[in-house]
């Protein structure tokens, strides 16, 4: 039997069960239909009396104001975005007793950030001027979250994005672009206790194996030398001053943020165990 409550999320996942639900929460509901009513109320208090519409607008007027007090009384509940729900249903998929495998996400994006994470380390030690900062290859989790952080330094969490190209590197953003990194970093810093979070892109030079492949789709045959050295070049970026390479966005630990993980992790687990029931 699958236990909900096995259920924790991955830092590098936070983003996605942290979105906000398109459908509209109880308070929400509750103002509009108390607005639809105060509007119906005006509009038929501008009737005569007799008429046969003053009549059935009050009641509108009454059917909407028990339909306002039945919602008043349900519980407050927080809507799962559909993304949330997705992460939630593909983690059941993932269990034993289910399918037993791992949803895998590949691109070559983050194929680049796998197989430059090394060297962006030492990109990154150099330019702040770091002493023995390395690859961090430990996880750690508690009761609501797991997560494996790049570089632990003495007093800060460190994580690594390996932009693609410099036309996604952030080069002139002042606030971090992808928003679900910071919930990335934020469950980081509580896991390893840290009051400093920092999420560091850095544009690293293309691997030579995954260069040729790219330049199988960019280059027609047959090709020229200056063709394939031209587009080689683009792949390439140690050639570029690092302050150019380099560019972090600090934070400082918010518990408030944690709670809210912790929340949304308990309303998961709730809906997994919903739809675990309905499996049987």
């Amino acid at each position: 039997m699958i236990d909900p409550n096995k259920f924790k999320i991955s830092c590098s996942a936070i983003g996605r069960i942290m979105t906000d639900s398109k459908e509209l929460s109880k308070a929400e509901k509750i103002k509009r239909l108390i607005a639809d009513i105060e509007e119906r109320k005006v509009k038929r208090d501008a009737l005569k009396d007799g008429l046969k519409s003053k009549e059935a607008a009050t009641e509108k007027i009454n059917s909407l104001t028990l339909e306002l007090e039945a919602l008043r009384k349900l519980p407050d509940t927080v809507n799962l975005s559909e993304s949330c729900k997705t992460y939630c249903e593909d983690w059941i998929r993932e269990q034993e007793q289910i399918y037993g495998r791992r949803k895998e996400f590949s691109s070559k994006q983050t194929d680049k950030g796998n197989k430059t994470e090394f060297d962006a380390v030492e990109l990154l030690e150099g330019f702040y001027r770091w002493n023995f900062a390395a690859k961090n290859s430990s996880r750690k989790a508690n009761d609501f979250m797991t997560g494996e952080c790049d570089i632990i330094l003495p007093d800060t969490i460190v994580d690594i994005k390996s932009s693609f190209s410099c036309f996604t590197f952030p080069l002139f953003k002042s606030k971090i672009p992808d928003t679900d990194y910071e919930w990335q970093i934020q469950g980081y810093m509580h896991l390893w206790q840290k009051p400093k979070g920092m999420v560091s892109y850095v544009l690293m030079d293309m691997p030579d194996e995954m260069i040729e492949k790219e330049l199988r789709y960019k280059l027609t045959y047959p090709y020229t030398k200056e063709q394939y050295e031209a587009e080689y070049a683009k792949c390439i970026y140690s050639n570029i001053e690092t302050k150019y390479r380099v560019k972090s966005f600090e934070f400082e630990y918010d518990a408030s943020k944690i709670e809210q993980v912790e929340a949304r992790v308990k309303l998961c687990r709730e809906y997994i165990e919903s739809l675990i029931k309905n499996l049987k």
